[in-house]
């Protein structure tokens, strides 16, 4: 049990949703060296971490063949320790890493493209081995019964199988994330292990267990689809209004270095400098502690733990209470009535100030809100420095922020009270009459896929306290449309998705919610083929049912793009008859072709 602690103190310190990283205050020279790593992590964690990175270069070999190779770096890494230290032991991590690949022989062996990447120099070296990772691998995992046994007789072997299988699945996956799930399904194991029904047990933790690496992978590809797709200037707002939500005690000062730092280490993980990256999340704890007075109230605990133990602690902490003085309205931006000549000054610097103002002050609006009322903010000001009398042209600014705000939380009220009210599984079917008719190109599949998601998202943020709500939903409804973009950009969709995709990153989901029927689609032709009826629903589960019943309303939109909803509702009514008829037949499918052709009959009749 030692192992999985040791994980689960370093991996608190290294998680993508890590708020402050702070570097060194002297960048000249910031690599750090691998026995400053080794003395930091201690041995265990050491080899855990090296496993999972060697597993995710070096994805078709065996636990066993790694392991080799993770003591052969673990034990270059002690030797660094001492006094007879080699000159190699100088080197920077990634360089040290790659020389230690390169020099193995089966590695030329097994992976033939590895001896053109090992012809090269870093940093295209590394790029080169991340060109390579693939993502077809599926995990292999024992029975619950072979798992309990292993691991009561060799814990550290099944952990180690773990990160192993984890890491060659998720090869862009942080490494640090990689041990956090390790510790979580030690843990896991360790209670399931416990329960009688131990094939149950699995099964749900386990889905729950990966629902959470998903979520983490989908976040870090959603700051680096971020950095790949819009200006810098983008993601260190974000990260601006982030740090302000979190600590709203700070000044912008503080606020604003604190973002400068998140914003280098994000470019260098997503640029693939994963040694730099891991480097700059490892000193999370230490700098953080450095400014706590100046920080958050709810720090001093933290940081008067050791360092590893305070690491967990400032990454599970929740954000800061806003102080008192900022109850008073804000008005600095439009009373003030030189408010044009600070901001001509300099724009950037005064935008980052009213980004910093309102984020800190209202803890209950997204980040993405909180970016789109700064740019309307530029806009208004762009507009209204421009007029004889500015300070009468933007003095209604914050009544436009707070309408607004109602806007949306009446909007998310709405939804929040429709799901309620309906049930997930209803809700999701309104989802996915809304979104086809947007985007009607897109498979069935995905149309499926997302609008369950969006429902996923819907069921857990509207549970949450509602000051927490619209941060709940609209962060994870962006990170969801921005894949749907990521899609857009290798297949186009139409016109509209990709006006909202190329527009702003902050009126992104807005633009999406708000978009109608893609009036320039043309439904296709039906035919025998455009519906497919058999007996296997009459055998399906209540999941699978659901699946097929979606399917189907995909379909019917699809070919009749304007029909109402009272009658999509009438048609789908008549699906389920159909449904109940035959499966309680003699012939199922027979009865399912007879009747296919009087439902589609039925249901074109009432498209307009």
């Amino acid at each position: 049990m030692k192992w999985i602690t040791l994980i689960c103190l370093l991996i608190s310190s290294t998680l993508i949703e890590s708020r402050i990283i702070f570097k060194r205050d002297t960048d000249v020279d910031h690599h750090k060296h691998i026995a400053d790593m080794y003395n930091l992590l201690t041995e265990r964690t050491f080899k855990g971490l090296t496993l999972a990175i060697v597993s995710q270069n070096l994805q078709k070999c065996s636990l066993e063949e790694l392991s080799k190779l993770v003591n052969e770096i673990n034990d270059f890494a002690k030797s660094c320790t001492g006094n007879d230290k080699t000159p190699e032991c100088e080197k920077p991590i990634g360089t040290l890493f790659y020389d230690k690949l390169c020099a193995d022989p089966k590695v030329g062996v097994n992976y033939e493209w590895s001896k053109e990447c090992c012809s090269k120099q870093d940093p295209e070296r590394a790029q080169c081995f991340r060109a390579h990772r693939v993502f077809e691998h599926n995990p292999v995992r024992p029975k619950p019964e072979e798992t309990c046994a292993l691991f009561k007789e060799h814990p550290d072997d099944l952990l180690s199988a773990f990160i192993h299988e984890e890491a060659r699945n998720h090869p862009d996956l942080y490494p640090p994330a990689v041990l956090l799930l390790t510790q979580q399904y030690g843990k896991l194991v360790e209670h399931c292990c416990e329960e009688e029904d131990k094939d149950k047990c699995f099964a749900e933790k386990m889905k729950e267990l990966m629902k959470h690496s998903h979520s983490i992978e989908d976040k870090q590809k959603h700051f680096c689809w971020i950095v790949n797709n819009y200006p810098e200037r983008v993601i260190k707002a974000l990260n601006l209004a982030r740090v302000s939500h979190r600590y709203p005690k700070p000044d912008f000062k503080l606020a604003h270095k604190f973002t400068e730092e998140i914003t280098h280490f994000i470019k260098d993980c997503c640029h693939g400098d994963m040694f730099e990256c891991m480097t700059e999340r490892l000193e999370l704890s230490e700098h953080t502690c450095q400014h706590k007075d100046e920080l958050s109230t709810k720090l001093e605990k933290c940081c008067n733990l050791p360092l590893l133990e305070r690491t967990y602690c400032i990454v599970t902490l929740e954000n800061d209470d806003v102080p008192a003085e900022l109850s008073k309205p804000i008005t600095e931006f439009t009373e003030d009535p030189n408010v044009c000549e600070k901001y001509a000054e300099n724009k950037e610097v005064f935008l980052g100030r009213y980004l910093h103002a309102v984020s800190r002050k209202h803890q209950e609006l997204s980040l993405q809100f909180l970016l789109q009322s700064a740019k309307e903010y530029e806009s208004l000001l762009n507009k209204c420095c421009k007029t004889d009398n500015p300070p009468e042209c933007y003095k209604d600014g914050p009544e436009n922020f707070m309408n607004e705000a109602k806007k949306r939380f009446a909007y998310l009220k709405q939804n929040c009270d429709a799901l309620h009210e309906h049930g997930e599984y209803l809700f999701e079917n309104e989802l996915l009459i809304r979104y086809t008719k947007k985007m009607p190109q897109v498979s069935d599949e995905t149309l499926i896929g997302m609008t369950h998601k969006m429902a996923d998202i819907g069921e857990h943020c509207c549970a949450v306290p509602e000051t927490q709500r619209m941060p709940c939903v609209e962060g994870d409804l962006t990170i969801l449309i921005a894949e749907m973009c990521d899609r857009q950009k290798k297949t186009f969709i139409n016109d509209q998705v990709a006006h909202c995709c190329s527009d702003s990153y902050s009126g992104m989901r807005s633009c999406f919610t708000a978009l109608g029927p893609d009036e320039h689609y043309v439904p296709p032709p039906v035919t025998d083929d455009t519906f497919h009826f058999d007996d296997k629903i009459c055998t399906a589960n209540d999941k699978e049912q659901q699946n097929i019943k979606q399917k189907f309303l995909v379909k019917l939109i699809k070919v009749s793009p304007k029909m109402e909803k009272n009658h999509i509702d009438e048609c789908s009514a008549e699906f389920i008859k159909m449904v109940q008829k035959c499966c309680t037949a003699e012939e199922h499918q027979t009865c399912f072709d007879t009747e296919k052709p009087v439902l589609i009959e039925h249901c074109q009749k009432l498209h307009p």
